[in-house]
């Protein structure tokens, strides 16, 4: 380790890696350059380094693969609107390389591919494709960026201020991330990967008051304050800025009035950028609440309004900004019925399935259809983000379905960038949050059909399955269990006179367990000859049944269910309109007990429950698909 005396100051500086050819003095916040074995240079200054923007801090531990390193310096970058941090890290095998941290991502480079000619940043553009190696990337962001600020050991002497130009891509596949540096005179393509804390096991890390994560838990040095107090430049009240070094624009809660927050060292200032009198916009989560998902907490510390204009028509949600230090950022959406999503930025990006923003796109397993585009505009702000977000901002997005799933692509001149929302039920976000969410209406773009669920068809299926082994069940204990017995069968002749009447011998009916009778005629005489009337007469109690309805045929059956026992007779008439020749046959029938059991059709009336889910689930996605772009 090289250790002399600052050229600037006299403060004692240091060099711990070999790596390092310059570090930034703590005391002045000068760049000391490295020259020989131990001949220090002075090179400029840049700004200090705010030390609450991040749990890395320099001295920090971690591995990715099998290779430890050591964070051993930073910058900060920064460009209209956004800043990030750029910590350099020296590998335990001497090697060096960047771990970047902004837009609520983590991305880790190794080292510059060799060998790869990139080309002119003029000739990119973001959503554009191009191979660079043996890789297909696309282009998300092309931009310059300055460095604000530095602290610890770098590889090259810096000065703040100076603009230079790079690229972030994504591989196609969705495995790796890649920048290209525009800074030295021979562009260099630097391929990298999304990484977490916890996945580079890191520790060294900084503590947070307030905030503890089960899965980090090597920290070092004195627990930092998140929160800060600011007033508001405009209307004098007290703020608290919750997010203090990733805060790039806040907006009063109290006047509505937007600020620029800037970091210098270790404090805050606010400047007003628009001014606004009157009561700001409030939304319904109030800003500072904690909510838990997927087993980590997170602070609401923004909120902003943002709408779709159709047709004159704004069709509006709300977006709060969701803030963890250890875990980066997220979102969480509420639209106008009440639907709630949980959403991330993206790492990679989907593979389209066509050349228009129209054409599927696959994410993994998933594909995802089109569902709508349009010009998302801001129209309200509250609270702190990590970019400058303004009244007004307008950006072109398109999304994609596959419930519960949405994918949306948000992009403009500079910059592409994907998301991913998780539909959330109304009772995940009451737990969250221990409050009381609005019931929502209506079908949400990517909300699950409930019809359409693996367990709800196959729930439908079993209870089909079931009412037709039942149905079969009763059928055949109906053959088991009746007694069948044929009481009478009988034929009567016809004279061909208006009217013939006959009586049947008596039957018996008793010592059954049911006393059913079936009474069916069979005869060639159709019904415009004349027609057949039977009545059975209990010649015990002089109850008389007359089961048959001969209104479209004289070959017919009926049932008496439960007749009183005793002794009986049939009674047979035949009357025709008038006198004929024709001596025609009646076949009289009485069964006791028959058979009874169901329809044939019902067989079939089990499944129409899985019908009915089917009939319900095209509901459900006809509702769904009507407020896309492609209803209709």
């Amino acid at each position: 380790m090289l250790s002399a005396e600052c050229p600037n100051c006299g403060s004692t500086v240091a060099f711990r890696h070999a790596a390092s050819a310059a570090t930034v003095c703590e005391s002045c916040q000068s760049t000391v350059l490295r020259e020989g074995a131990d001949q220090l240079v002075l090179w400029g200054r840049v700004s200090a380094f705010s030390r609450d923007l991040s749990p890395i801090q320099v001295g920090a531990e971690g591995t990715v693969g099998r290779r430890g390193f050591t964070v051993a310096g930073v910058l900060r970058r920064t460009r209209p609107g956004v800043r990030w941090n750029e910590w350099y890290v020296v590998f335990d095998d001497g090697g060096e390389g960047w771990l970047s941290e902004g837009n609520g991502l983590l991305q880790i480079f190794g080292g510059p591919l060799p060998g790869v000619e990139v080309p002119a940043v003029q000739h990119l553009r973001p959503g554009s494709e191009l191979n660079l190696g043996d890789i297909r990337w696309v282009v998300i962001e092309v931009s310059e960026a300055a460095i604000s600020a530095a602290d610890g050991e770098l590889p090259f002497p810096v000065r703040g201020g100076e603009m230079r130009a790079y690229a972030d891509l994504r591989s196609l596949d969705g495995r790796q991330t890649g920048t290209i540096d525009y800074s030295d005179d021979t562009p260099q393509l630097w391929p990298g990967s999304v990484v977490t804390l916890y996945s580079l096991k890191m520790t060294g890390l900084r503590a947070f008051s307030g905030w503890s994560d089960p899965h980090l838990v090597a920290y070092q040095g004195p627990e930092v304050e998140t929160k800060r107090g600011l007033e508001c430049p405009n209307c004098g009240s007290a703020l608290t800025l919750r997010s203090p070094g990733t805060t790039i624009r806040l907006t009063c809660q109290y006047c509505g009035s937007d600020l620029g927050i800037d970091e210098v060292g270790d404090s805050s200032t606010a400047q007003v950028l628009r001014a606004h009198e009157g009561i700001p916009w409030a939304p319904r989560v109030p800003l500072g609440k904690r909510g838990r998902f997927d087993g980590v907490e997170w602070e609401i510390i923004g909120a902003m309004k943002r709408a779709v204009r159709v047709d004159g028509i704004d069709y509006p949600w709300v977006e709060y900004f969701l803030h963890n230090p250890y875990r980066g950022s997220r979102f969480l959406i509420e639209d106008q019925r009440g639907h709630w999503n949980l959403v991330d930025r993206m790492p990679d990006v989907p593979t389209g399935q066509g050349h228009s923003v129209w054409s599927r796109q696959r994410h993994g397993s998933e594909v995802y259809r089109h569902f709508q585009g349009g010009t998302a505009i801001v129209r309200s702000v509250l609270g702190e983000f990590d970019w400058e977000v303004s009244l007004g901002d307008r950006v072109q997005t398109h999304d994609y379905v596959c419930p519960p799933y949405m994918i949306s692509r948000e992009g403009d001149n500079h910059e592409v960038v994907w998301s991913k929302a998780r539909y959330l039920e109304k009772e995940e976000v009451e737990k969250a949050f221990g409050m009381e969410a609005r019931s929502p209406w209506g079908v949400a773009a990517n909300q699950p059909n409930p019809h359409a669920r693996k367990s709800v068809w196959y729930a439908s299926l079993g209870a089909a399955a079931a009412l037709w082994v039942g149905a079969l069940f009763v059928i055949v204990l109906g053959y088991v269990v009746a007694s069948n017995d044929t009481l009478l069968n009988t034929d009567f002749q016809a004279t061909g006179a208006s009217s013939d009447v006959f009586v049947s011998k008596p039957f018996k009916v008793d010592g059954a367990l049911r006393t059913h009778l079936k009474l069916s005629t069979k005869t060639s005489m159709s019904r415009s000859s004349g027609q057949v009337h039977v009545a059975l007469i209990n010649t015990d109690s002089g109850n008389v049944y007359q089961p048959l309805r001969t209104t479209s045929s004289n070959s017919t059956s009926g049932m008496v269910h439960m007749a009183a026992k005793g002794t009986y007779v049939a009674r047979v008439e035949i009357a025709r309109p008038s006198s004929t020749v024709s001596k025609d046959k009646v076949n009289v029938k009485v069964i006791l007990d028959p058979p009874t059991g169901f329809p044939c059709l019902a067989f079939f009336y089990p499944f129409l429950i899985p019908l009915v889910v089917s009939l319900r689930r095209g509901s459900f996605e006809t509702r769904r698909w009507a407020e896309s772009d492609h209803a209709g």
